[in-house]
C-alpha cells in the first residue's frame, strides 16, 4: 500500500509532482529563462522570466526593460508503457487531473500555460531507448481551443476535469524523435456519452520550452 501524506495524497504522487516542477524549471534554465517555485500554490506552480533577453543578439531592448512574467501550472504522471500483443509498440493511456478553478485561472490568464510531464519507468522499453521523460506545454489560448472541442472531460471528483492522453512509441527509424502523443476528447456521438475519441496530436513545437518565452513578450507599442 502506498504511503499517505497527512492530507491524504499518496507520497509517491507528491514526489512525482515535485520532480515534474523541477524538470520544467530545468528546461526553462536550459533555454536561458529563469524559473522560480511559487511559495504558495494558488493555481500556479512556477513563475518564469526572461530577464536577460536584452543581451540576446538582435534584440534592441534596453537593459532592465519591463517584461511580462509567465505563469505555469505543472502536471506530472508516471507511465509504464507495455505492448498488448506480440509485435505491438508499447502503449499507455491515462489522464492529467486539473481542478476546475485552476483551469479557469489558466483560461483567464493570457501569459500562462499548462506544462505536462510524462515520466517513463526505468523498466519500460522507452527508457531503454534513452528517454526518461516527455514534457510539453499548452498556452492559455491553446487551452481555450481544447476546452471548446471537448478535450476536458468530467472527473469522478466534480471539482476536477481530466485531460486524457494516449502515449505510443514511434516505430524504429522514425524521424520524429518524440513519441506519439495524442490528447483524447469526449466522444460527442449519440449514445457514446462517457467514451473517448481521437483528438489533437501534441505538436512538436510544444515540446520546445524555448518557444515558451514568446508568452512573455511585451506588446509592441505604437
Amino acid at each position: 500500500m502506498a504511503w499517505q501524506s497527512q492530507n491524504g495524497v499518496p507520497t509517491r504522487s507528491l514526489y512525482i509532482g515535485a520532480a515534474g516542477e523541477h524538470y520544467i524549471m530545468s528546461e526553462c534554465f536550459r533555454h536561458r529563462m529563469e524559473a522560480f517555485k511559487l511559495p504558495i500554490d494558488k493555481g500556479f506552480d512556477l513563475i518564469v522570466t526572461h530577464a536577460y533577453h536584452h543581451l540576446d543578439p538582435g534584440t534592441h531592448d534596453a537593459p532592465g526593460a519591463p517584461e511580462i512574467p509567465i505563469y505555469l501550472q505543472v502536471k506530472s504522471l508516471q507511465a509504464k508503457p507495455e505492448a498488448q500483443k506480440a509485435g505491438q509498440r508499447p502503449e499507455w493511456r491515462s489522464f492529467f487531473r486539473i481542478k476546475r478553478v485552476d483551469l479557469d485561472l489558466l483560461l483567464r490568464t493570457r501569459n500562462s500555460a499548462l506544462a505536462c510531464v510524462l515520466f517513463v519507468e526505468e523498466n519500460s522499453s522507452i527508457y531503454i531507448h534513452g528517454r526518461t521523460a516527455f514534457a510539453w506545454w499548452h498556452s492559455s489560448e491553446q487551452l481555450r481551443a481544447l476546452a471548446s472541442s471537448g478535450h476536458f472531460v468530467d472527473d469522478v471528483n466534480p471539482a476536477c476535469v481530466q485531460l486524457n492522453v494516449r502515449f505510443i512509441e514511434r516505430s524504429e527509424g522514425a524521424r520524429n524523435e518524440n513519441a506519439y502523443l495524442k490528447l483524447m476528447r469526449a466522444d460527442r456521438r449519440h449514445g457514446h456519452a462517457g467514451d473517448l475519441a481521437n483528438g489533437e496530436n501534441v505538436p512538436l513545437a510544444q515540446f520546445d520550452f524555448g518557444s515558451l518565452a514568446r508568452l512573455g513578450e511585451r506588446p509592441h507599442l505604437p
